[in-house]
């Protein structure tokens, strides 16, 4: 049996409609038992069946159908009105609509402490040393950022279209000129504006004021 003590009243619309949902099961039962066994009696002996046997099926047809709705509106037990697996029923506590939400808050959010930064315009830059010191052998003045390898001009120009098809939003070249670097209007600096120009690419200088490391 169910108290009311254990219905809020946010719920007792839902409980109002499923009594009356058990209600119209039982009266589809007796109309149905009914029906029946008319049918029956007729088919089998060619007259409608006895008012006492028409009355005790459509009795029994209104608790089969009525019960059959209760068990599954209320089937559930526990202590708590609420909607669960499957229809309006009793859930171990609180509404339906609590226990959705408790179940929502419990999933882990996904950790994304882990993840790499990304730094503003990082994906969008390639950082090319100009280097002028006795490191530099047949034109290899250029050292890209975080290589110690040094490239010629016609390597850096294979070596930007590389990363450029890797990364498509690659659009810059920050040319890197120090203190004993080649000054800005020397050639091997022109040559990296050309090849900026050539591929689209913005080209910025910056100017340290130390020798290369």
């Amino acid at each position: 049996m169910i108290s009311l003590a254990f219905i809020s009243p946010e719920n007792l619309g839902n409980f109002v409609v499923s009594i009356l949902a058990v209600l119209g099961a039982a009266v589809v039962g007796a109309l149905l038992g009914g029906w029946g066994i008319n049918l029956s009696a007729k088919l089998i002996a060619r007259r409608k069946a006895p008012r006492p046997i028409v009355l005790t099926i459509r009795a029994l047809g209104a608790v089969a159908c009525g019960l059959a709705v209760w068990l599954w509106l209320f089937g559930s037990g526990g202590a708590g009105w609420g909607r669960g697996g499957g229809g309006v029923g009793l859930g171990p506590g609180g509404s339906g609509a609590d226990a959705e939400s408790n179940s929502t808050a419990a999933k882990p959010r996904a950790d994304n402490s882990d993840a790499p930064e990304v730094k503003n315009g990082a994906d969008r830059t390639l950082r090319i040393e100009v280097l002028g010191d006795p490191r530099v052998e047949s034109g290899h003045f250029y050292r890209p950022e975080g290589d110690q390898r040094l490239y010629t001009i016609t390597e850096l120009s294979q070596l930007v279209k590389d990363r450029r098809r890797e990364h498509s939003s690659l659009n810059q070249l920050e040319v890197i000129i120090y203190k004993d670097s080649p000054a800005k209007d020397h050639q091997a600096v022109s040559a990296v504006e050309r090849l900026a120009k050539e591929n689209d690419m913005t080209v910025h200088l910056t100017f340290p004021t130390r020798n290369a490391p």
